[in-house]
């Protein structure tokens, strides 16, 4: 099958990297067609690199994020059409992170496009049955219509090293990806501080909106069992957390935790990492406690 994935999409997002390596790996050939220039400008961009391969594909799937990309590729595509939700707008903007107040213009505008990208698309992906649940519910959009694609790993780069551990006798607690609320870390930094007498150091590896008030909380408790290395390119990643003797997933009280399946979970567990991560119902669906991870009360 030739299949065109299709927006305004990044590649290096886990979900899309996943994505378009599991089709590779079976069979399909891939045509992408992107753009990520600001503006209006990518419309026409992107129509004119799609007319080139208009007719060398049979189905159209539109990479996360692309809410407004859904009614723009129905104009311009008879094919098939599959997006990839993946996370909402609403869910996300509004309810989760509180960025736009409830019942204002912005948040049904935010409400209004992910409806309409459910609405218009021939399939929506999704990364757990929970979430499926959910996202029908919030957006009344038929459950018929939803696929579950777990977001899996790269293997390529999350494999098992041939060496983990240095001469550091320390136990090894890591940490890495973007911090936001929904990550809990300020539950693992507090709980760091009632192990800062035990020969335990956390590797706290990422950048994001909550990176400096988890560092400033580190620094007020007079924390130094914490190590703050900020973002770090994916080749230096993998060897960097098979150091560790435990990773971390999400520990928030976030009700969005108990539909999601955090990314460094597959990550940490495909390394042969030991895994510590708080409830959820979404994990659950993948892997049992105590016999593939370890899953903790999401509180301190």
């Amino acid at each position: 099958m030739n299949i065109c994935y299709f927006g305004i999409y990044k590649k290096e997002y886990p979900r899309n990297r996943n994505i378009l390596k599991g089709l590779e790996l079976n069979g399909a050939k891939i045509i992408e067609v992107c753009d990520t220039t600001s503006g209006l400008i990518k419309f026409w961009y992107l129509f004119k690199k799609h007319w080139l391969i208009r007719k060398e594909y049979d189905l159209m799937i539109i990479g996360f994020a692309g809410q407004i990309i859904v009614p723009f590729a129905k104009l311009i595509t008879r094919k098939p059409v599959v997006y990839d939700l993946h996370v909402s707008y609403y869910d996300s903007i509004v309810l989760e992170r509180r960025q736009v107040k409830k019942g204002t213009i912005k948040a049904f505008y935010y409400y209004f496009l992910d409806w309409l990208a459910c609405r218009l698309a021939d399939r929506i992906l999704l990364d757990t049955k929970e979430h499926v649940e959910y996202i029908s519910r919030l957006l009344h959009a038929p459950k018929g219509k939803f696929i579950v694609v777990y977001t899996g790993i790269n293997e390529d780069v999350f494999k098992p090293q041939k060496e983990r551990k240095t001469d550091n006798d320390k136990f090894i607690i890591s940490f890495h990806g973007y911090i936001q609320p929904l990550n809990g870390m300020d539950l693992v930094v507090r709980a760091m501080e009632k192990l800062k007498n035990e020969n335990i150091e956390l590797w706290i590896i990422g950048g994001g909106l909550e990176y400096g008030n988890i560092r400033k909380l580190a620094e007020k408790l007079k924390l130094k069992n914490i190590i703050f290395y900020g973002p770090m390119p994916y080749a230096e990643l993998a060897p960097k957390i098979s150091r560790a003797d435990l990773g971390l997933g999400f520990f928030s009280q976030s009700k969005k935790i108990d539909r999601v399946i955090a990314n460094k979970v597959y990550e940490l567990m495909a390394m042969k990492i030991p895994v510590l991560t708080g409830t959820s119902i979404g994990t659950a669906e993948q892997f049992k406690h105590r016999t593939y991870l370890l899953l903790s009360e999401r509180k301190c």
